[in-house]
Order: structure tokens, then C-alpha cells, then sequence
């Protein structure tokens, strides 16, 4: 078991995520940060998938991208890591 000071976070918790909705728009990031929009552009004009195009397609069709969730089918899924309950 992890002890507390052994624990790093990364992101937000459930609560701050909860409170974000009402006036998150991750499009001001887009609109207004021009490193952002220009990442997004090159993810989408397949830059990083030459090989495969349009292998990206789908994030920005969907708008929505769940880093956590890839975060835990890679842990689970290549590294065969068990879950460590926080108390």
C-alpha cells in the first residue's frame, strides 16, 4: 500500500473536475492559446500518423478525450499494474 507522501497526483480531483464544468470551454484554449491550436493541428493533419491517416480522426470528431482512462488501459494493459486504493 502507497503511503500518503509517496502519492502524487496528477491533474485534478473528482471535486475540482465537478466544480471546472459550469465554465470550462476547452475551446478558449484553442481560440486563444496558439501553442494549443497549433499541437491540435498537427495531430489532425496526420503528422504523427503518416502511416496510418485519419488515425486521429476520431478524437477531434468525439471533442471529448479521457487521458485517465488511457492512463489506466496502458497500466493495466502493457505494464499489468494492479489499481493501489487511496484511503
Amino acid at each position: 500500500m502507497a503511503e500518503k507522501e509517496n502519492l502524487l497526483l496528477v491533474g485534478m480531483t473528482i471535486a475540482q473536475v465537478q466544480n471546472s464544468l459550469a465554465w470550462y470551454n476547452p475551446l478558449c484554449h484553442c481560440r486563444n492559446e496558439p501553442e494549443a491550436m497549433a499541437a491540435l493541428d498537427l495531430i489532425f493533419s496526420d503528422y504523427f500518423s503518416r502511416n496510418e491517416p485519419g488515425a486521429f480522426g476520431s478524437i477531434g470528431d468525439t471533442g471529448k478525450f479521457s487521458s485517465d482512462h488511457t492512463i489506466h488501459e496502458y497500466g493495466t494493459g502493457i505494464w499489468k499494474a494492479e489499481l493501489c486504493p487511496i484511503r
